[in-house]
């Protein structure tokens, strides 16, 4: 869409802080990819908390509120649901399982009808366009001076964005995260249906992240970062909507507020990453799931270039450890000694 037309994108200007914000993610992303690769048991809480306070902090964007027990004892299935808020909260949260279940998914119309029919699974409207005309919901109260794409139109806007969206994310030249910040935003400029379009771009930002296999968006709450910024946000989609129908609209104000969240999920994953791997057992932990991954024989130098975090001697040790459980035998005597897996696993 207007984001994409006329080769916008193609002759951005990235300013000095966009490039130093893009090499930042970057770098945290790639010091991050050891434990996002073999510590899945250690993440597995932080993915829970992050969809858990996802759902909550989506909807208290939405005005609508739950306590933590409240929400706590619905998730444990504790408690069933008792108004449609309720069900709301439950289905966002699976709508966040359902993206992270099936990151490979083709961002496309039928994507986003999904995305919203499960955000509310008990609205009549739930997965279908807007019928009449909207305001410009995601600004506040008397803040609405922008009009999303009319309901006649709204249709063949998204599946216009979809296709920009996926040929521009396709060009390896161009950062794929800036093709998900105007994706965003050009979705919320459009706003197809008749209620909660934000709450189903927060999930859109969550998919594409997934999509990009930046592990931020899985274990750390975008939703909870826009809460604790809102006028930021808001300030940076008033500066990008102007002129945004005629395709002359400021694409930086948004692009450095998208990006800056992404890079402070980033930086709180690695500090709950460091957090994980300071727990008694994270290092065999890790070392177990990079066996476990391993096809064949595999030796002792293969285990510890891709479990760089943990100590020659540690790798040893569990190695040591779980040939006396039968887990694994030794092919050998040395330094170069093949091992192989034995067992279930």
């Amino acid at each position: 869409m207007m984001s994409f037309s006329a080769g916008r994108l193609q002759s951005l200007s990235i300013t000095t802080g966009l490039a130093w914000t893009l090499s930042e993610i970057a770098r945290l992303q790639g010091s991050c990819k050891e434990l996002n690769r073999h510590g899945e048991r250690l993440l597995q809480p932080l993915a829970d908390s992050s969809r858990i306070e996802g759902a909550r902090a989506s909807c208290r964007l939405d005005g609508v509120t739950a306590t933590a027990e409240h929400l706590r004892t619905l998730v444990e299935g504790k408690a069933q649901p008792q108004q449609g808020s309720d069900s709301e909260l439950l289905g966002y949260k699976q709508a966040i399982r359902w993206i992270h279940a099936s990151s490979s998914t083709l961002v496309a119309p039928s994507t986003l009808k999904k995305l919203h029919a499960m955000a509310l699974p008990e609205d009549e409207q739930a997965g279908q366009w807007k019928q009449e005309d909207i305001d410009f919901q995601e600004l506040g109260e008397g803040l609405h001076r922008f009009r999303p794409v009319s309901a006649r139109h709204a249709p063949s806007a998204v599946r216009r964005l979809c296709q920009a969206y996926r040929q521009a994310a396709r060009q390896p030249r161009f950062p794929s995260l800036l093709a998900q910040a105007l994706l965003v935003l050009d979705f919320l400029c459009i706003s197809p249906f008749p209620r909660a379009n934000g709450r189903v771009s927060r999930l859109l930002a969550r998919l594409t992240l997934a999509k990009s296999q930046i592990p931020a968006g899985r274990y750390v709450s975008l939703e909870g970062l826009i809460e604790q910024s809102l006028h930021k946000y808001r300030s940076a989609l008033q500066s990008s909507l102007a002129g945004w129908h005629q395709g002359e609209h400021d694409l930086l104000p948004w692009l450095d507020f998208y990006l800056k969240m992404v890079h402070q999920a980033c930086l709180q994953f690695q500090q709950r990453m460091d957090s994980a791997l300071r727990r008694p057992g994270a290092k065999r932990v890790l070392v177990e799931s990079a066996v476990k991954a391993l096809e064949g024989e595999f030796t002792r130098r293969q285990l510890e270039r891709l479990c760089p975090s943990v100590s020659a001697e540690m790798v040893r040790r569990v190695l040591k450890d779980l040939k006396k459980e039968g887990r694994v035998a030794c092919l050998g005597r040395g330094p170069g000694t093949r091992w192989k897996k034995e067992g279930d696993w």
